[in-house]
């Protein structure tokens, strides 16, 4: 469904007593829509006049199959309005897309001037969407402007935001003249990985204008659907939002309400399946786009694994530059701002000092001198305003290097990271003096049970070593059997290929390697000779990391004599004992503003001490269950069944304290209810 605004001019005829009348010209506008709506048919859906002035103001909302007969359908309108207001010259002067918010505006100001009856507005009223209050997500939406846009202009805009190889090589695609210039459906949907909406839209927009422009988007319009919850899986104004954007743009951002959902995701498995359902009924007529961000995955990881399924998907990423290119994006957010008159040369400054740099840093630099400048430049009698009574003490951002000498236990593996680190310097530091390249191996292993944190270390030293500049983009592109092993002939090899292209720049964490190995003739080993093959030709610009049980991940480098040859560093993760535990569960606690009673100290130290005996128990994930269920039975503690009369009794202290039996827990069912990710909302006793 897309909506246009139309303009028209007319001339009137000769003024007579009856036209002077206004409540005359209310029944000839009203009469004149009724006319109007009777002209509606399946494709063409509604059209009606706004305003009446020197210009009059049609609203019309049609299916995008009706483009082509558009043009005659208005000519039509044309017609009707000259018959029934006694007019000359009726003609369109302007046309443009607008949003289905904006629609529902115009239907008020219509049904204000009594220009539309109760009944006309009641059915007009159905189109437009309820879901901009506050549900169980936030919806808005924005129409993208766009004239004639080449492939010159694309690729000159994809420069210019500091795009990835990625989005280049999907420019292309759109632009290839092989391509029919008529809309058929969607052939693929788009995944788009950055830090934040502020760097994912310039590549969505971009995206809408080039399909746009070679006839591959009827609208410009986007809906944009973010900080989903919980309860998002029975929304039916979704299904209707959805179908309505039939033939333009759908956004879902996947990082949920808060963006931190942990390991206790069994809630969202309902949200998932429910936007798997909305999506595969409507990836023929919606171009959907999904944004994962990478600080806060959500539930982003556990729909896009099974939305493959549905859809074929394009993985996009932000991309990086130096600081000049830095520089000028900077310039250029300022330039199209409201505040560019404002901007000097001091608006650089609010970059960060670093060798590489992202989009998101660029938009955080651009916010920061937006607030900046507000304050000082276009307001300053605010600038020396006290805002606080006491100071704010800023904490300080800490390095990905001290967050990982920061975690819990490992040190021999931070003993490890820092070889590693210190050897891709010294790498550079021979570059810089002219002296000839070692040719040293940067691929690693990393074995470990389930939960022990090697994906952690993995994303941690990946960020440090773009901090050092050893990395390009820093960028960690995580992928198993199914993201590389192809269903039919050919297949493999072009997947594992684009894994690498995803990670230039980067680490490619391969978790679960050992599964590539097996004697179903389903293309493993085509997988696994593609992968060495990769590691070479990539030699410099991606590190591959491979990921598993210990013993399974020694006859995975054994069955391989070229893997084996190419792996540099080993590093073992042991399972965590009993104080560490403990102390991993504090951290989780801390973040969440959550404290423990003393009489809960011993209890949990005695639970872990359990499990610690037990095979497989989890590590890290284990104790993140553990304290999901802890305050699934505060909740029950304090507020029962006795509703909200009990809740306005409940103090601040005890929302924040988690006792002795709150971690009450039986560990033997407990971690078989974890394994097979059949955590119950409830309670065990």
């Amino acid at each position: 469904m897309l909506c246009y605004e139309i303009s028209l001019s007319y001339s009137k005829k000769i003024d007579n007593e009856e036209e002077q009348n206004e409540f005359t010209r209310q029944e000839k506008m009203t009469r004149l829509n009724n006319k109007l709506f009777k002209l509606d048919n399946k494709d063409i859906c509604h059209a009606f006049v706004a305003e009446y002035e020197d210009v009059m103001r049609l609203v019309c909302v049609m299916d995008f199959t009706a483009l082509p007969h558009e043009q005659k359908y208005i000519e039509k309108i044309c017609r009707i309005v000259e018959k029934e207001l006694k007019f000359d010259g009726v003609c369109i002067i302007e046309k443009n897309e607008i949003t289905l918010e904006t629609f529902g505006s115009l239907i008020e100001t219509a049904e204000d001037n009594s220009f539309i009856n109760r009944k006309l507005y009641r059915i007009y009223q159905k189109i437009t969407p309820e879901t901009f209050g506050y549900r169980a997500y936030k919806v808005s939406e924005d129409v993208v402007e766009c004239g004639r846009f080449s492939k010159a202009d694309a690729m000159r805009e994809a420069r210019s935001i500091m795009a990835d190889e990625s989005l280049i090589e999907e420019i292309t695609r759109i632009y290839d003249s092989r391509n029919q210039k008529k809309f058929y459906g969607f052939p693929v949907h788009y995944c788009i990985t950055s830090e934040g909406m502020g760097a994912a839209m310039p590549m969505v927009k971009l995206l809408v204008k080039a399909l746009h422009a070679r006839n591959r988007l009827p609208g410009r319009r986007i809906t944009f659907v973010t900080d989903i919850s919980s309860n998002f899986y029975d929304e039916e104004e979704f299904v209707k939002l959805c179908r309505r954007s039939a033939g333009s743009s759908v956004l879902i951002e996947l990082k949920g309400e808060d963006g931190n959902h942990g390991i206790y995701a069994a809630s969202f498995d309902r949200v998932i399946n429910f936007i798997m359902n909305v999506v595969a009924n409507c990836k023929q007529k919606t171009q959907f786009f999904f944004v994962q961000n990478v600080n806060y995955e959500g539930f982003s990881n556990n729909l896009l694994s099974r939305i493959r399924e549905e859809v074929q998907l394009v993985h996009l990423h932000e991309g990086s530059g130096n600081k000049n290119n830095a520089r000028k994006y900077l310039s250029r957010l300022i330039e199209s701002s409201r505040m560019k008159d404002l901007a000097d040369k001091e608006a650089f400054s609010f970059l960060p000092e670093k060798i590489t740099y992202r989009p998101h840093d660029v938009h955080g630099a651009f916010e920061n001198w937006r607030n900046v400048c507000l304050r000082e430049k276009a307001y300053p009698a605010y600038s020396n305003m006290i805002v606080a009574t006491a100071p704010i003490k800023k904490k300080k951002r800490d390095s990905n290097y001290q967050k990982l000498q920061e975690m819990v236990g490992l040190s021999r593996v931070k003993e490890l990271c820092d070889e590693i680190i210190s050897s891709f310097k010294m790498q550079k530091v021979r570059e810089r003096y002219g002296l000839d390249e070692q040719d040293i191996c940067r691929h690693m292993i990393f074995t470990g049970n389930p939960g022990s944190a090697k994906t952690t270390v993995a994303r941690l030293l990946c960020e440090t070593l773009n901090e050092e500049g050893v990395l390009e983009t820093g960028r960690l592109v995580e992928c198993g059997r199914s993201d590389l092993v192809g269903k039919y002939v050919g297949w493999t090899a072009q997947q594992v290929k684009r894994k690498f292209r995803d990670a230039a720049g980067g680490m490619l964490f391969i978790d679960e390697a050992y599964s590539l190995v097996d004697n179903s003739h389903s293309f493993g080993e085509e997988a696994i000779n593609t992968i060495v093959q990769e590691m070479e030709n990539h030699r410099n610009n991606v590190i591959v990391v491979f990921a598993g049980y210990p013993d399974r991940m020694e006859k995975f480098i054994e069955s391989n004599e070229g893997l084996k040859s190419r792996i540099a560093f080993h590093l073992d993760f042991p399972d965590y004992d009993e104080n560490e535990l403990l102390e991993i569960l504090k951290n989780m606690m801390d973040k969440r503003q959550l404290v423990m009673d003393e009489d809960a100290i011993p209890v949990c130290r005695e639970l872990f001490h359990k499990t610690c005996d037990v095979p497989d128990f989890g590590n890290g994930r284990y104790v993140r269950n553990v304290l999901e269920q802890a305050i699934l039975r505060q909740g029950k503690r304090l507020i029962g069944n006795d509703g909200i009369g009990t809740m306005r009794k409940i103090t601040k202290e005890q929302t924040q304290t988690l006792t002795a039996d709150d971690f009450m827990v039986d560990t033997e069912a407990f971690l078989k209810n974890s394994r097979k990710n059949e955590i119950n909302i409830g309670f065990i006793a």
